[in-house]
């Protein structure tokens, strides 16, 4: 919170260099409230909107978490790209549009 005024003082990408780490750290802790709020504050990106998608799906909406994954695009760097194709197929189980062998 005490970042909050510094952070808002920079411009959007500058931003993101700082909270794509500590948004990612959040919800290695557990804290995807945080994660969602500090979202916020970044700028679309396909980092981000991986990001979105787990931190909807650590907060039980795997349906939002769905359209988030969704919306990264194929462009994205292939490690983006993997972690939203495992975040998608988590999503779509929580859902239970694809079944568990």
């Amino acid at each position: 919170r005490c970042a909050r005024p510094a952070l808002k003082a920079r411009k959007a990408v500058e931003r993101a260099a700082f909270l794509v780490p500590g948004i990612g750290a959040a919800l290695d802790a557990g804290d995807p409230a945080l994660a969602l709020n500090w979202l916020g504050f970044v700028p679309a990106s396909p980092e981000a909107r991986l990001l979105r998608g787990r931190a909807l799906l650590a907060s039980g909406k795997p349906a939002q978490a769905a359209r988030a994954f969704a919306a990264v695009p194929a462009t994205a760097p292939p490690m983006v790209r993997a972690e939203t194709e495992l975040g998608a197929i988590e999503a779509e189980v929580a859902v239970r549009k694809l079944a568990l062998p």
